[in-house]
C-alpha cells in the first residue's frame, strides 16, 4: 500500500513539473527586476581603460553581456538591449584579448631587454627566441642573437651557440633580402646602422665561425669573402684577405716540391714540371693579390690608429705580410734570365701592391689559372734549362689569420 502511494505521488509531482516548467520559461521576459540587475551589471563594469587593475571588471561586463543575450534573446521588449549587447560584448571581449596579448609581448620584450646587457648568452637566446616565437619578423632581435653567438665564439672561444649564431645570421640575411626594415639594424651594443653593414657582418659571422671554430674552411672562407663585397665595416678587416691568401700558398708550395722531385729524377725540365710551375705561379698570383689587399688595408687602419701599442702591432703585422709578399713575388717573377735584385724587387712589389689593392678581389672559389703554361709542342721537346723559381721558398710569414690581431673596440666586440 505504501509503495503504491509513493508511486502515485511521484506521478502527480512529475505532472505538476511538466505543467509548471513552460510557464517558468515564459516568465523570464516578465522578470523586470532580474533583467535590470543583469543589464546594470554590464553598465557598471564596461567603461574605462583596460589595465591590470580593471581587467577583471571588463571581463565581468563581457560575461554579463553574453548572459543577457542568451537569456533575453526571445523577449521582444528587450530586443534593443539584446542587439546592443550582442555587438558590444564581443567587441569588448576581443579588445581584452588584444590587450592581454600586448601585455604578454611587453613582458617578453622586457625579459629580452633585461637579458642583453647582462651578457648571459643562454638567457639572451631563451628570451630572444621567445620574442621571435610570437613575432618572427623582429629583425633587430635576430641580428642581436647572431652577434651574441659571434662574440661567444670569437672572444670567449665558447662554441655552444655556434649553430644558433649561424642560423640567425642566415635568417637575418634572408629577412633583409626580403626587404625587412629597421631604424638601427640591431639593438643595444649590437647596432649595425645600415642594411649593407648588417649584411656584411652576418656573412662575417657565418664565415668566422665556420672557418675558425668549425674548420669548414672552404665554406667559411666564401662567407668571409662575401663580407668584403658590400659597403660594410667588414671589408676593412685585413686578416680576412690574409686568410684567403693563406689558402693559395699551400698548393703553390706543394707544386714547388713536386717540381723539385721531377727535376731530381729527370735532371731536366719536362712538360710536367713546366705545367706544375705554371700552375704554381697561378696560385702565387692569387696569394699575392689577397696579401696585397691585406697589406694596404692594414696600412690604412694603422694610419687612423692612435694607440701606440696597437700601432706597433699593426706595423709588425704589415712587416710579416710584406716579407711573405717578397717571397711570393720573387717566386712568381724572378728567373735565371731576369734575376731581381733586392732594390728592384721591393720597388716592383710596392708598385704591384698599389695596383692590385685598387682592384676587386677575385673570389677564392674562382678557378686558379696557370701562368704561361707550356704548349703541346713543348711536351715533345726536351730541355735542360732549369728555372731558378723552382727552388724558391714560398713559406709565408705569420699573417695573424686567427682573427685576433685585427680586433677593434667598436661594438659588438668583434667589430
Amino acid at each position: 500500500m505504501k509503495t503504491f502511494y509513493k508511486t502515485l505521488m511521484l506521478g502527480v509531482f512529475m505532472t505538476v513539473v511538466a505543467v509548471v516548467s513552460p510557464t517558468f520559461a515564459q516568465d523570464v521576459c516578465t522578470d523586470i527586476e532580474a533583467n535590470e540587475a543583469l543589464y546594470k551589471k554590464y553598465l557598471e563594469n564596461y567603461k574605462g581603460d583596460i589595465t591590470k587593475e580593471t581587467v577583471a571588471a571588463r571581463e565581468t561586463a563581457v560575461a554579463a553581456a553574453k548572459e543577457y543575450v542568451e537569456k533575453y534573446a526571445n523577449c521582444a521588449d528587450y530586443a534593443p538591449q539584446v542587439t546592443y549587447l550582442k555587438k558590444k560584448g564581443p567587441e569588448l571581449d576581443e579588445l581584452i584579448k588584444k590587450v592581454k596579448l600586448d601585455w604578454e609581448a611587453i613582458a617578453r620584450a622586457d625579459r629580452f631587454n633585461k637579458a642583453v646587457p647582462t651578457g648571459n648568452a643562454a638567457e639572451i637566446y631563451a628570451s630572444g627566441e621567445d620574442v621571435l616565437k610570437y613575432n618572427p619578423d623582429q629583425i633587430d632581435v635576430i641580428l642581436v642573437l647572431a652577434t651574441v653567438g659571434l662574440d661567444e665564439a670569437a672572444d670567449k672561444k665558447n662554441d655552444t651557440f655556434n649553430n644558433k649564431a649561424i642560423d640567425y645570421a642566415k635568417l637575418a640575411i634572408k629577412k633583409i633580402d626580403e626587404s625587412a626594415k629597421s631604424d638601427k639594424y640591431g639593438a643595444f651594443g649590437y647596432v649595425y646602422n645600415t642594411k649593407e653593414n648588417a649584411i656584411g657582418w652576418m656573412n662575417y659571422t657565418i664565415g668566422y665561425i665556420e672557418f675558425y671554430r668549425q674548420k669548414k674552411e672552404e665554406s667559411g672562407l666564401n662567407y668571409l669573402y662575401k663580407s668584403t663585397q658590400v659597403n660594410s665595416d667588414t671589408k676593412n678587416r685585413a686578416f680576412i684577405y690574409a686568410a684567403i691568401g693563406d689558402t693559395f700558398v699551400g698548393p703553390a708550395d706543394k707544386l714547388r716540391q713536386e717540381i723539385i722531385e721531377i727535376l731530381k729524377k729527370e735532371e731536366k725540365e719536362t712538360f710536367e714540371s713546366k705545367s706544375k710551375l705554371a700552375l704554381s705561379k697561378g696560385y702565387a698570383d692569387r696569394a699575392i693579390e689577397a696579401y696585397a689587399k691585406a697589406y694596404e688595408i692594414e696600412k690604412a687602419n694603422m694610419a687612423k690608429e692612435t694607440d701606440a701599442a696597437k700601432k706597433a702591432a699593426s706595423q709588425k703585422y704589415m712587416d710579416g705580410l710584406f716579407t711573405t709578399l717578397k717571397v711570393l713575388y720573387k717566386f712568381r717573377y724572378d728567373t735565371v734570365e731576369k734575376p731581381l735584385a733586392e732594390t728592384e724587387l721591393v720597388q716592383q712589389l710596392n708598385s704591384h701592391i698599389a695596383s692590385v689593392a685598387n682592384k676587386p678581389l677575385t673570389s677564392p672559389t674562382a678557378e686558379v689559372k696557370p701562368v704561361d703554361p707550356p704548349t703541346e709542342e713543348e711536351e715533345t721537346t726536351d730541355t735542360t734549362t732549369t728555372s731558378s723559381t723552382t727552388t724558391t721558398t714560398t713559406t709565408p710569414a705569420k699573417t695573424g689569420t686567427n682573427g685576433t690581431t685585427d680586433k677593434t673596440t667598436t661594438k659588438p666586440k668583434q667589430r
